[in-house]
């Protein structure tokens, strides 16, 4: 299963006292669908004591470039984007993933595609200490910002993925397999529990949030089993590695 974040009652996932990672390379990345044509953060990261501190993986709501997504910083008047290949389609599937190189390197890719690279030279934003899934930081400080989004398969890590391990993840690969080592969470949304669990390790759960009630179940995207079958594109002889690594750690 999945969730169905709403924007009107604030329906999302949130990992409060976020510290585990605030500062590049990072990257974030998920399944989601897009369910009207407005700015809809899906991964976010954001500081609750002050306005204008976050990282964003969104769609855009706004011309030109509606419907794309978008990797977005800010820092203070300072902001930062990259923005993903091409318009996404309303109610289907899409990979979405954010790297973040270093304060003046940041890539958007939509469905493992890779977009145009932004090299805009930002300070990093201070104070990180939330990180939420189908919301994002909004300028009510301690709150967000709700989306009206389905979500599933988020995930990040402390490096900046290559061009084919993205790929990978577009093409149904699960994030465990992905650079394990440097995963530092994990959600897969399965839509059974709450908090919906971290499967990094780190234990970060994600707590559902709402005004009004929880982010509804909708259908899990297309991602392969956590350690079944390898996709054609991708590499068995990593996979196999990348999965001894995973039960040596765990």
């Amino acid at each position: 299963m999945a969730r169905k974040c709403v924007r009107d009652i604030d329906a999302y996932m949130r990992v409060a006292n976020w510290t585990l990672l605030t500062v590049p390379p990072f990257t974030m990345a998920a399944w989601v669908q897009r369910n009207t044509s407005r700015w809809d953060t899906f991964i976010g990261l954001g500081n609750t004591s002050t306005t204008q501190e976050w990282h964003w993986v969104r769609h855009r709501g706004g011309t030109p470039n509606l419907d794309w997504h978008q990797m977005f910083s800010q820092t203070g008047a300072t902001t930062a984007a990259s923005l993903g290949p091409g318009v996404t389609t309303i109610d289907k599937w899409h990979h979405g993933c954010g790297v973040y190189a270093s304060i003046s390197d940041r890539t958007m890719y939509t469905d493992g595609v890779k977009g145009t690279q932004n090299t805009t030279d930002t300070a990093e934003p201070t104070g990180i200490d939330l990180l939420a899934i189908g919301a994002g930081p909004n300028e009510d400080v301690a709150t967000v910002s709700g989306s009206d989004v389905t979500v599933a398969e988020a995930a990040i890590w402390s490096v900046a993925l290559s061009d084919s391990q993205v790929a990978s993840l577009a093409a149904g690969v699960c994030p465990l397999r992905i650079e394990p080592l440097n995963l530092k969470g994990y959600w897969p949304i399965f839509g059974v529990s709450d908090p919906e669990p971290d499967l990094s390790g780190f234990g970060n759960n994600a707590t559902l949030e709402s005004l009004n009630g929880l982010p509804a179940l909708a259908d899990h995207p297309p991602v392969q089993p956590m350690f079944g079958y390898d996709s054609s594109n991708f590499d068995p002889g990593a996979a196999v590695a990348a999965e001894r690594r995973v039960i040596l750690i765990g």
